[in-house]
């Protein structure tokens, strides 16, 4: 390189840099989502107590609602559970954290197995306070939904009541036997209203002779629910969007739907088939 480039190059740098040094902040081009993410995502303690959004208290020391920790620090978590199980969802994802207003308490659902492979894989759940910052069912403990043996359950998703009950579904197999049926079940959480969490019960079933209605192979499970929970008045409907999972090439898409909340393997639900996919691709909210 010529002296001349060099001379040529060293000042073009120079000129960069005052120009980049002397623009306002305010004209410099930025990414709304990173920053948005750098502001929300990564407040110390002490900045989130600002309520920059419009949210006032008239007493912020009573509000330090990052997990129950008070100390200040980047986003500080807490342990929900442990699994041996990695996959969550298969496919699209689903919304397995939730809360409803007015109650502000935020429910967690997830699939679980407390072992290796051979463990057997559940449904459980976990809750939090963001009021007290506390777990009322503490937290890496929560609780199991489903039997811990001869069965295998998985893939959770979860809605909320204003109440302050979780709604949760996901599919369950009530044998230890790999042939056996599984099925999509919702199950709801009983006593929440009254801050006493985990009292699901043996939820709701969907039958064997609804689940072969729109399947396209025989034999077939209908599984992989997404869920939603609508409230209209008194009135409760449960709609679990599931997917046919069987050997062929076509994916049925059914829509099952319950009003009210009873719980055991009941005729009372309906089944609408929505279409047919190459694979598991539903949602619902």
């Amino acid at each position: 390189m010529t002296p001349k480039a060099v001379s040529l190059s060293a000042l073009t740098f120079l000129a960069l840099s005052v120009l980049a040094a002397t623009v306002p902040a305010e004209t410099r081009f930025t990414d709304p989502g990173v920053e948005k993410l750098t502001r929300y995502g990564f407040l110390t303690g002490e900045k989130a107590l600002k309520f920059e959004d419009g949210v006032s208290s008239s007493d912020k020391d009573n509000l330090r609602q990052s997990l129950g920790i008070t100390a200040d620090g980047n986003s500080p978590g807490a342990l929900v559970a442990h699994t041996w199980y990695e996959y969550q969802h298969n496919s699209t994802m689903g919304r397995q954290i939730d809360w409803r207003w007015p109650k502000p308490t935020i429910h967690m659902a997830y699939t679980q197995m407390y072992g290796s492979a051979a463990g057997v894989r559940l449904l459980s759940y976990n809750v939090y306070d963001p009021l007290t910052g506390t777990w009322p069912k503490t937290p890496d403990i929560g609780c199991v939904l489903t039997p811990t043996s001869n069965a295998r359950a998985g893939f959770a998703n979860i809605d909320a009541d204003p109440s302050g009950a979780a709604v949760v579904t996901g599919h369950v197999r009530l044998s230890s036997y790999s042939g056996a049926p599984t099925r999509t079940t919702v199950f709801w959480d009983a006593n929440a209203s009254s801050g006493i969490f985990c009292g699901f019960g043996a939820g709701s079933r969907i039958p064997d002779s609804l689940n072969d209605v729109y399947t396209l192979e025989s034999g077939a499970n209908v599984i992989f629910p997404k869920l939603e929970y609508q409230i209209w008045g008194s009135d409760t409907v449960a709609y679990a969007f599931a997917c046919e999972f069987g050997l062929g090439d076509r994916y049925a898409l059914v829509l099952f739907r319950k009003e009210g909340n009873t719980t055991g393997t009941t005729e009372d639900w309906t089944a609408t088939y929505i279409d047919d996919a190459w694979w598991m691709c539903q949602d619902i909210t």
